[in-house]
């Protein structure tokens, strides 16, 4: 469609500055939203898998270390001779019996303090006579070191039972020595089991203590498959790992078993055994229950799944929200009988069912990341994965709600959009007012050049034009020669204050100012700012002549400037030897902390450079903060580009506290650098109105 042909040259230049912004605007948010989508997306799959190597790391560790501690047990030379000992005494005590008074009490000890324990946690009523030992040997053991047991740390805590037996003489020389390693190994339990199957000995003194594992109550536990596994292997330095089950004589905790057989003389001793408690696997899956501080955000979890798809760790959600979780649960189908036992035991362990693809994958033994519902019924980002543990078969998956996943990502298109929408409208308004200020001197200069070209102020020239350029035209034909040089001088004169305005101010501030800004005041939320003082030049200075003190400041500020231009650094100004800069501001940069540091390392290089061109002893002392600042150019006639706020104190605070050669950081630059640095706590400094605050060192060799 063509123009009107009366359309003004002004509104001409605002349809084609508008259309040239709109369209690069458009393009530009575009392409930042795509590659800005994509990087969001490659980052959350990527913590989300960070946070899944590390966990199989940390648990194939502690299962590595099980098996040493096992395996060093078994060869212990200290171990035979306690087997041996505990055996021996374990045969002599088949001969004795319980008197009537001692029997009614080992049966008072189950039926008022360990079955009512375990009210509610087993399927029927557990009978005392079924759960108590079959052999003379073992009731005689239950009867002192639990019936008879009141040690008030617990009945491990009693050394020997005062019944003047050769077994309590041997449990005196080494239940010591076996408690402390139980103990400094995080066990729940230590067995000495003979090759019989008689437990002969226990760490904790539960009711296993004495029992067999060959007949009665036990036999069906994962200890008693542990031990055969063991005993039966006829290897020495052979290890089993038993998976989770629910032991009832730890009332039913969850608990997994190590075994080894134990050799003297190539003969089989007998067996010694670990139970292992869920907790330090809980530690190492949950992060210690700070999930959001580990980078799980609101909704993340990590968790274990068995070969029979239930969970071997707790859920996140059982922990934090118990009610919350079974009415989740409940939404999502689970049978209530299974919630009604996650409920009675407080744990998902062994009873948490995870039928979903991601587990699904990670017990085939398969690694990778996909878009899948979890056991709630609510769509996940994933990272699945084997535990790394072959003796078990576990499974790990780590996943996160896809509405928190992908939050950044959103919020980045909303960015991205209401930011097109505000430059658009300013530059519309920039536009509007540049065409109108470009035709402003225009028809002045018509008007001039016609009163100097003709030699009279009422003077008018017609030409075939039908817009303001039919004047401009005319009076070119006529003053060509004057209007060149006179536009040759105006150039000139505007580059050399261009070049001016962009020494006293940053290049972005400078455009702001010359694209007609009269007053500019920043607020920016996050920025790290850089606080340095050069220590010793004024000695320096003293010893030369004005020009020359003045040629090497200016080389050593030139040499920081490039190196901050390079890192993309924004100097904010030079006060003597002071040097204050800010990463962030005019530039975006999502890691402008990590900039700064690095900054500051090239800086004290730079130093460290002019001392050995110039044979000097100059010093750097470097304060780092991040955080909010306001920004402004402040005066008129002569102005400057300054920052100010709390986080420019701190890092000038900072910087005075620090020693020579030393760059100090804020605990807020501290948090977000620390896994890209290395740092040293220093003293806290005092700051006037703030009290004492923390700041870090970076180290020397960073």
């Amino acid at each position: 469609m063509r123009l009107p042909l009366r359309l003004s040259i002004q509104s001409k230049l605002l349809l084609m500055l508008l259309g040239v912004s709109l369209l690069s605007i458009g393009v530009t948010a575009w392409l930042g939203y795509q590659n800005g989508k994509k990087s969001l997306t490659v980052r959350v799959n990527e913590e989300l898998t960070a946070q899944r190597v590390v966990r199989t790391t940390q648990l194939r560790a502690l299962f590595h270390d099980l098996r040493s501690q096992t395996l060093g047990l078994a060869e212990n030379p200290m171990i035979a001779q306690a087997l041996k000992a505990f055996q021996g005494n374990f045969t002599e005590l088949q001969a004795a019996s319980l008197q009537p008074a001692e029997a009614q009490a080992l049966r008072a000890y189950y039926e008022q303090e360990f079955l009512p324990s375990l009210k509610g946690l087993t399927e029927g009523e557990p009978i005392a006579e079924n759960l108590a030992p079959a052999t003379p040997a073992g009731r005689v053991l239950q009867y002192h070191y639990l019936a008879q047991n009141q040690a008030a740390a617990g009945r491990w805590a009693l050394d020997a039972a005062p019944d003047g037996s050769a077994y309590s003489a041997t449990h005196a020389q080494y239940h010591p020595t076996l408690a402390r390693l139980m103990r400094r190994f995080g066990y729940h339990d230590l067995f000495l089991i003979g090759a019989d199957g008689n437990i002969v000995y226990s760490v904790a003194k539960e009711i296993d203590f004495g029992a067999s594992l060959t007949a009665g109550a036990l036999v069906q536990t994962n200890l008693a498959r542990a031990f055969r596994a063991a005993r039966d292997a006829n290897q020495k330095g052979y290890y089993t790992l038993v998976d989770f089950e629910r032991y009832l004589p730890s009332r039913t905790a969850p608990a997994a078993f190590t075994a080894a057989p134990v050799y003297e003389n190539g003969t089989l001793l007998g067996v010694v055994a670990t139970q292992v408690p869920s907790d330090p696997i809980e530690i190492i899956v949950s992060g210690g229950r700070n999930w959001a501080k580990e980078g799980l955000g609101k909704t993340g979890e990590v968790y274990l799944v068995g070969p029979d798809f239930k969970m071997r760790s707790d859920a996140r959600f059982l922990i934090e929200n118990p009610n919350g979780y079974a009415d989740t649960l409940a939404a999502a189908g689970v049978p209530a009988y299974q919630i009604g036992r996650i409920k009675t035991f407080k744990t998902s362990v062994l009873e948490q069912e995870v039928r979903t693809e991601l587990a699904r994958r990670a017990l085939l033994n398969q690694s990778g990341r996909i878009f899948a519902t979890d056991y709630r019924g609510v769509n996940v980002l994933g990272s699945y994965g084997p535990s790394g543990v072959d003796e078990l078969g576990w499974g790990v998956v780590v996943k996160m709600d896809e509405t928190e996943a992908f939050a950044p990502v959103n919020e980045f298109g909303r960015k991205v959009l209401t930011s097109a929408v505000l430059l658009q409208l300013g530059l519309t308004l920039a536009a509007l007012a540049l065409a109108r200020l470009f035709l402003r001197p225009i028809e002045q200069l018509v008007a001039g050049a016609e009163a100097v070209g003709a030699g009279k102020l009422d003077t008018v020239v017609e030409v075939s034009s039908h817009d303001e350029f039919h004047d401009l035209a005319s009076v070119f034909n006529r003053m060509t020669g004057k209007l060149k040089e006179q536009t040759a001088k105006t150039e000139a004169t505007l580059k050399q204050n261009e070049n001016l305005l962009l020494n006293i101010l940053p290049g972005p501030i400078a455009q702001r100012l010359k694209d007609g800004e009269q007053q500019i005041a920043d607020a920016v939320p996050s920025v790290t700012v850089l606080f340095a003082s050069i220590i010793g030049f004024d000695d320096v200075a003293h010893r030369k002549a004005a020009d020359e003190a003045v040629t090497l400041l200016n080389e050593l500020v030139g040499a920081l400037d490039e190196v901050a231009e390079r890192l993309g650094v924004e100097k904010v100004k030079t006060v003597g030897t002071s040097y204050l800069a800010v990463t962030g501001l005019n530039i975006p940069a999502i890691d402008h902390p990590r900039r700064m540091l690095e900054f500051a390392l090239e800086l004290r290089n730079v130093v460290r450079g002019f001392n050995q061109r110039h044979a000097t002893n100059l010093q750097v002392r470097v304060g780092v903060n991040s955080g909010p600042v306001m920004g402004g150019v402040v005066g008129r006639s002569k102005f400057i580009y300054d920052l100010w706020g709390d986080t420019v104190s701190l890092a000038q605070a900072l910087e005075h506290a620090g020693q020579p050669d030393s760059i100090v950081v804020s605990d807020s630059t501290y948090q977000r650098s620390k896994d890209d640095f290395a740092f040293k706590r220093a003293a806290d400094v005092q700051v006037a109105g703030k009290g004492a605050q923390t700041m870090y060192e970076l180290a020397a060799d960073a």
